[in-house]
């Protein structure tokens, strides 16, 4: 989603939220400091897992 990358971990490992317009080599890891933005980016990655795609239109 624009400038930001989730990396969905799995349990018990911690997810993390990389800027990558500020930090392209993805070595700050912002999850904790953007909670609202990671809380949108897991909804939207579910709901694309759910649907079974992830680009708009490839469904149909």
């Amino acid at each position: 989603m624009g400038d930001w990358k989730l990396i969905k971990r799995p349990a018990p490992k911690q997810n993390e939220l990389y800027n990558l317009k500020d930090d392209m080599a993805e070595t700050k890891d912002v999850f904790a400091a953007n909670a609202d933005r990671a809380a949108q980016m897991q909804k939207v990655l579910s709901e694309a897992r759910d649907r079974g795609y992830t680009r708009p239109g490839a469904g149909q």
